[in-house]
């Protein structure tokens, strides 16, 4: 060895020369390496590092750092191309494990420098040989290098748990295998984790990466191992993914008794499974040749099914497999005419299979949705629905009517409307016999709702009606309705059963039924007895107080046909007594414009209307009957009666929009027949009864009927009052018509204090009376009680108020 190629510079010799004396200083052999490295040549580096070494043959650490060294310099090279330098390593590496053979950290090292030359059985030697050099506790570190190998490179691109093409598997069962699959399993990574099984307690992540070496024995052994105890519990991976895998490799390497006992153990811990299960079962016995019994397979489980996820599984993997077995044997007979006799029957056979499946695909979910619920009415009538002859659609209506529980339905009417639509397909063949037969068993259903029986009563009277007419339709509808003794027994212990009392005991509790009745009868009364007859009918429903506002109404607008108005006014009075406020009004509403229309006596009217407004101590606005009964008394010559009634009606009514309404025809009222003096009363009361934004228009009309008496005084004083109600920018009207009113009767002083008056308001205006005072009712206007008038004053207007104020008019 040439020692002038390693030792060619002044620092060589330099730390040549301290060695010489100081040989076993490692830190002068540090900082000659660290030297040697900063001059980039691998050769004397190398040559250095050998030195070292032979000086410290059991240094781990200068010996990690050699090794280091060492394997990054061909970290990039290809292990085939460059085995020469990789063998050097290879051999440094057992120099180094022969010093220091019990540490971890080296064997690691070394593991995952035969890992990059991809040399398994050099792998498994350097495995075992430091599973036997290092200590038990380091173990775990040893293997998460080989774990991890296995994991990054070895099955990064695996697809194991992907089945074989569907195509190839059909082909191989009908036709015979023409050679073996691509796919071979990864025995050395399977053989590796079924060691790594036996202490690792990693178990569930150690049995995913079994399941992806494709090894169906070693997985088929150690899955049924570690699964079927009940302590197999996953943190990572879906549980009964690993089932599944279970299941794929006992259909390549166990026996079908297996395969099938494996699949129910597995339904019955996952039943959720079931379908994904089938297909695998089908595909099972495909690669067993068994073609009929997958097919018979996918058949039972579609029929059995109760899920809709499992449904469109199992039916989407039947449709393939019929297209794939088709296309299969097409293939196979275009490619060899010959055999075309031998396979026509079959390819006949699966052909209109597959057209049948695809054409009843609604009629198989309707049977998915009777299989989850069969008390599902609208499910049968779908059903009923999907088939066009009726010989078809009696069948289903006869199958949902034994399949049904009636106390399990939970829609009311629906049970009912069935049986119509049984009944109907009679009714439409002219079977008249056969559907009142129906409607008869329909009726002995122990139905939860009266509904039900509404609907099957109306559908049989409808057709009595078109074939018998009248009389088949009354005499039906009188046997539903008959009302039996103490029929509110009845009433009351159905309200207290609820649903478990039978509906057909209080059937003639039915309004739809009575309604229907009615309009038969009405229809055909054509003599006293049918009067009569109808008469009793509306009564009874009174007396079982099953009368509605319209029935009343109805039956007084019949009486009243009969020219028996008397007895119509009665049934409004019975009407009135018996409902609550709100709807007394709109009955009052109606009876008091047909009693208007009839000229009955004035004093009858007068009470009729005094009973009508007693509806406004319980809050109903009542308005429109004041504005009636003002009528009736102003048709009368009785003006001031007139007034009063609209005056009372502003008292008493509290909806605001009805108030002013009222106020409105009031005033207008006491101008035209008491004149304008004998208005003011009335004004002023308005003025102190409504609120501010509403009350500017009277306030307006009442300075005006002041002009009009040329009072300008009084009129100036309530526009001042009026004034004070609203911020200027908001009463622009009242404040044009006073500049207007000063124009034509006041003076360039009343003038420039009006304009005063406004500036003052303007800036002083701070409160929202009208808030205030809509609250309280009322605003702050208080009417002296020195007003003269020929007519006396309302009564409000005479109380005495120590708040008054007087307008100095």
């Amino acid at each position: 060895m040439d020692i002038d190629r390693f030792v060619s510079t002044e620092e060589d010799l330099a730390y040549e020369y301290e060695l010489q004396t100081q040989s076993k200083n490692f830190l002068t052999w540090s900082r000659y390496l660290e030297y040697k490295k900063s001059r980039d040549d691998p050769v004397a580096l190398a040559w250095l590092y050998e030195r070292c070494t032979n000086e410290f043959p059991n240094s781990v650490d200068l010996w990690l750092e050699y090794l280091k060294w060492r394997t990054d310099l061909i970290h990039t090279l290809n292990a085939v191309f460059y085995v020469d330098e990789f063998t050097k390593c290879n051999a440094l590496f057992e120099r180094a494990l022969g010093w220091c053979y019990d540490n971890d950290r080296i064997w690691i090292m070394y593991l995952k420098f035969a890992e990059q030359q991809r040399d398994l059985g050099m792998i498994r030697s350097i495995l075992n040989r430091s599973l036997r050099c290092v200590s038990l506790e380091k173990h775990p570190r040893i293997w998460e290098s080989i774990i991890s190998f296995i994991e990054d490179d070895l099955l990064q691109n695996a697809n194991f748990l992907e089945d074989n093409e569907l195509e190839s598997l059909m082909h191989d069962a009908l036709f015979g295998k023409e050679e073996k699959r691509s796919n071979s399993p990864d025995l050395w990574s399977s053989h590796m984790l079924a060691r790594y099984l036996e202490i690792t307690d990693s178990v569930e992540h150690t049995l995913y990466l079994l399941g992806l070496t494709g090894d169906e024995e070693a997985v088929r052994r150690l899955y049924e191992r570690y699964l079927f105890p009940d302590t197999f519990s996953t943190v990572n991976y879906k549980q009964h993914d690993f089932y599944l895998r279970y299941i794929n490799a006992l259909g390549q390497v166990g026996t079908e008794e297996e395969f099938q006992e494996g699949v129910e153990k597995t339904i019955i811990k996952f039943p959720h499974l079931s379908s994904s299960l089938m297909v695998e079962l089908a595909k099972n016995f495909i690669m067993r040749s068994k073609i009929p019994l997958a097919r018979s397979t996918l058949d039972n489980a579609l029929k059995a099914t109760t899920k809709t996820r499992d449904f469109s599984v199992i039916y989407d993997f039947y449709l393939k497999f019929l297209e794939v077995l088709l296309e299969t044997i097409v293939q196979e007979i275009r490619a060899n005419p010959d055999i075309q006799p031998a396979w026509e029957q079959d390819l006949t056979y699966n052909f209109n299979l597959l057209e049948h499946l695809t054409n009843t695909h609604e009629l198989l979910l309707n049977d998915l949705k009777v299989r989850q619920d069969c008390n599902n009415v609208s499910t049968w009538v779908a059903r009923a629905n999907l088939f066009p002859s009726v010989k078809e659609k009696c069948e289903v209506y006869v199958n949902a009517i034994l399949a049904i529980d009636p106390g399990e339905v939970h829609e009311a009417s629906v049970l009912g409307q069935l049986w119509c639509n049984y009944a109907k397909l009679f009714i439409e063949a002219k079977d008249y016999e056969s559907a009142r037969e129906t409607f008869d068993r329909a009726l002995r259903v122990p139905f939860k709702y009266k509904e039900d029986l509404e609907v099957i009563w109306l559908c049989w009277a409808e057709m009595e009606l078109e074939i018998e007419g009248f009389e088949g339709a009354t005499k039906l509808l009188e046997k539903a309705l008959k009302i039996p003794k103490h029929p509110e027994l009845l009433i009351e212990k159905y309200d207290k059963g609820g649903k478990d009392f039978p509906a057909q005991a209080v059937i003639f509790t039915s309004l739809k039924l009575w309604a229907m009745y009615l309009d038969v009868m009405e229809a055909s009364c054509e003599s006293s007895d049918q009067v009569s007859k109808t008469r009793e009918a509306y009564n009874n429903m009174i007396g079982l107080k099953l009368a509605t506002p319209l029935i009343f109404i109805n039956y007084a607008h019949f009486l009243q046909a009969q020219n028996m108005w008397d007895e119509s006014f009665q049934i409004y009075e019975r009407a009135i007594a018996a409902f609550p406020p709100q709807t007394k009004y709109e009955l009052w509403n109606i009876y008091l414009g047909e009693c208007s229309e009839q000229n009955l006596s004035t004093e009858r009217l007068r009470d009729l209307f005094e009973q009508a407004l007693e509806l406004a101590k319980h809050g109903i606005d009542c308005s429109s009957f004041f504005l009636l009964y003002s009528n009736l008394e102003k048709s009368n010559g009785l003006y001031k009666r007139s007034v009063d009634i609209l005056y009372r009606g502003c008292k008493e009514t509290n909806a605001l929009q009805s108030k002013v309404l009222l106020w409105r025809s009031c005033l207008d009222a006491s101008k035209n027949f008491l004149g304008d003096e004998d208005s003011r009363p009335f004004y002023e009361e308005c003025i102190k009864t409504l609120p501010n934004s509403k009350v500017i228009m009277f306030v307006i009309d009442f300075a005006k009927v002041e002009e009009r008496l040329q009072a300008y005084e009084r009129s100036r004083a309530i526009l001042k009052f009026g004034a004070q109600l609203l911020h200027p920018d908001q009463n622009k009207i009242l404040w044009d018509f006073w500049n207007e009113f000063e124009v034509r009767h006041g003076s360039k002083s009343t003038y420039k204090d009006m304009l005063k008056f406004k500036r003052h308001v303007g800036d002083n205006f701070k409160v929202d009376t009208e808030q205030v005072t809509s609250k309280e009712g009322n605003v702050a206007f208080i009417a002296s009680s020195d007003v003269g008038g020929t007519h006396s004053a309302p009564e409000s207007s005479q109380v005495t108020n120590p708040e008054e104020i007087s307008l100095d008019l």
